[in-house]
């Protein structure tokens, strides 16, 4: 199985682009193709996806590789994980779903019966409350567009965010990494502890992780980024 949180990474707010999810998946069919008796799954964490400048990004890719005679192998699964309670702004109550790609029809039937299965028995079931509201949601042409609406707005606010972040750490000298899409942005550092630490000093919170750290865009409000920027300025020297 070969996971992949893209678009909109999680922690790092990269996104591949066409060229590179066309290099991703030739590879992944190419080793199913030479290793014929080893099942192969690309499972997309499509999270974020909605908040990406390409959120159907791999979809599109999928259909032209398709499209161009790209022979798909009988071994191969191809997944998307979706997270509506990210892209409906509903986090605590846990809602998602698995979408299932192969050209046999008997394969996804199987791959959904056995989910179904062993995701209840394992885990229970996904909240009600939030299954009920996303489908009555879009259960009618008006409530759905009304949360694109919203969507678009909210997408729009994080896009300003990030802008405002990357302008003022390029004004700070902080050398933040590039940042695309969805709700984060990332600083490497090798002891992001005492990074987070010093920033907390300065009553800015930011989360260590391995390798850097992680910027909560959806967290901060717009007047407040340039002072996350000064804080990791102030951090770093």
């Amino acid at each position: 199985m070969m996971w992949l949180n893209d678009p909109a990474h999680n922690p790092t707010g990269l996104s591949l682009t066409a060229d590179g999810r066309m290099a991703m998946l030739g590879a992944v069919m190419e080793s199913a193709s030479v290793n014929e008796n080893v099942g192969h799954t690309l499972l997309i964490d499509a999270a974020y996806h909605l908040y990406a400048e390409e959120p159907h990004g791999w979809a599109e890719t999928i259909h032209d590789a398709m499209t161009n005679g790209w022979p798909w192998p009988e071994n191969l699964l191809i997944t998307f994980a979706l997270s509506l309670s990210k892209s409906h702004t509903m986090y605590g109550l846990r809602t998602g779903a698995i979408v299932s790609i192969h050209p046999d029809q008997a394969v996804t039937d199987r791959i959904a019966t056995v989910m179904g299965v062993t995701g209840r028995q394992t885990w229970s079931a996904a909240p009600r409350v939030s299954q009920y509201t996303v489908s009555e949601l879009h259960a009618s042409d008006e409530g759905g567009a009304a949360w694109s609406t919203e969507r678009d707005r909210l997408q729009s606010l994080l896009t300003e965010r990030r802008n405002a972040l990357n302008a003022a750490c390029e004004a700070l000298n902080v050398p933040l990494n590039p940042t695309h899409d969805g709700f984060f942005a990332w600083l490497d550092h090798e002891d992001p502890g005492q990074i987070a630490e010093a920033c907390a000093e300065q009553d800015v919170y930011l989360v260590p992780l391995t390798g850097g750290v992680r910027i909560g865009l959806c967290a901060i409000p717009l007047a407040q980024i340039k002072r996350v920027a000064e804080a990791l300025a102030h951090s770093l020297n």
